[in-house]
Order: structure tokens, then C-alpha cells, then sequence
């Protein structure tokens, strides 16, 4: 798969189906949407796979671009 970068994009989310399985699109973009460093949104989003229930491994990278 490829995707293009755009100008407007600020952040990169690479993570594992631990977080995926369950954290959406839309809520893990919201998660970056304060400007925080790299490191707060990648805890902030591993707190949300968590209390949604995710009981596989999660892995996280949050690039800022």
C-alpha cells in the first residue's frame, strides 16, 4: 500500500492490531489533535486501546512530521 503525505499532514500512527482492534481511525487522529509530543499521544493512545478492552500486545509509534 502507498500513501501520499500531504502538506496538512502532522502526524504518522503506526501501531500494532493491539491498537487497532480497538482504537478507530478518527479517535487515534483526535488523540493528536492537541499538538502534544510524540511520546504523550503514543501513552494517551495505548490508555484508550486499554480502557476500550484491547487484550492483545500493543505496540505504538507516533512520528511527528
Amino acid at each position: 500500500m502507498r500513501i501520499t503525505i500531504k502538506p496538512s499532514d502532522k502526524w504518522i500512527i503506526i501501531g500494532s492490531d493491539g491498537l487497532w482492534d480497538s482504537v478507530g481511525d478518527q479517535d487515534a487522529a483526535s488523540a493528536c489533535g492537541k499538538e502534544e509530543s510524540s511520546e504523550v499521544i503514543s501513552r494517551n493512545l495505548l490508555k484508550m486501546a486499554m480502557q476500550k478492552g484491547s487484550t492483545d500486545n500493543i505496540t505504538i509509534l507516533v512520528i511527528k512530521l
